[in-house]
Order: structure tokens, then sequence, then C-alpha cells
């Protein structure tokens, strides 16, 4: 009896042990990743209209397209402005000016640069995921006045990308 019954409790350790360790085991976890907000303009140093051959022929209104590329991983809006509301001769003793210089807004039309702040594009969407950046071509106009003295002509323009909704940039 002695016999059988430590036989028993032997079979039943080997049991208990081989029991525990087939038990499983399990943890139930949650991964996150946090992206952070990228607000991402860019164009061109320089925006060139171009040579005007004959200005005594009469007024020579010019157009160029300022291509913007948006990389943002946000919709975004855009406003443009320019440091003055005139394009002034490198040479400071030529008092010859060009103006209005205008920028049309996606959607819109003509509008005359101030040096404030104005909306050139609103709500921009976002490149679409995997994809490249987008672009945009902001379409910028002059007209030469009849008789404007030569020389090379300038103006700086700003363009601002601010989250979609966000507070307009200031000067």
């Amino acid at each position: 009896m002695k016999k059988i019954f430590a036989t028993v409790l032997l079979m039943l350790a080997i049991l208990a042990i081989v029991g525990y360790a087939g038990a499983a085991s399990s943890v139930t976890q949650q991964a996150s990743v946090t992206i952070s907000p990228v607000i991402a303009l860019s164009g061109p140093a320089t925006i060139d209209f171009g040579t005007v051959a004959d200005s005594t022929a009469g007024s020579t209104p010019l157009t160029v397209t300022n291509t913007l590329t948006d990389g943002s991983n946000m919709a975004i809006d855009v406003y443009t402005r320019a440091n003055d509301t005139k394009m002034v001769n490198t040479d400071s003793s030529i008092t010859d000016v060009i103006t209005p210089i205008q920028f049309t807004p996606h959607g819109g039309s003509a509008t005359a640069y101030t040096t404030g702040y104005q909306m050139a594009y609103a709500n921009w969407p976002k490149p679409v995921q995997g994809g490249a950046p987008v672009t945009w071509g902001q379409v910028l106009n002059i007209n030469v006045p009849s008789y404007t003295n030569n020389g090379t002509y300038v103006v700086t323009i700003y363009n601002t990308a601010v989250a979609h909704g966000a507070v307009a940039p200031t000067p």
C-alpha cells in the first residue's frame, strides 16, 4: 500500500510539473507612435519677369508663375506679402517705379500686393500619404509703363504657411 501511495504521489507531482511547464502567460500591449506637425513651404529664391526690350513702345504687361511646393503633413494656409507696393530700381538715383505688383490667390483674381499678409491659398491639402510634395503655380503680374528707365527693378515677396485655420502671420 505504501508503494501504491508513493507511486500515486510521484505521478501527481510529475503531472503538476508538466502541467505547470505547459501553462501559458500573455500580456496585451498597445503600441503607439507620435507624429510631430510639419509645415514645409518652399519656392525659388528669385522670380524673374524677364526683360523688356523697348519700354518706349507702350505699357508691357508681364506674367510669371511662382511655383510653391508644399511638403507639410497637414492642411495649410499660405499668406503672401511684399516688402513694398512697388518695384524700385536697384540704382537708387532712378525714381521710376513699377506698380502695382499683383498675385492671384488660389481660386481668385489678381490682387495688388500689400505690406501686410494676405491669404494666397486657404486650406491647401497635405500631400497624399506615401506620395511626393505638391506644387501650386502662384501667378504674379506687373505692368511696365512706357518710357520706364532702364535697369533692374526689384521687390521682395514673402510667402508664409501656417496650419489651416491658425492665426495669420504678422510682418
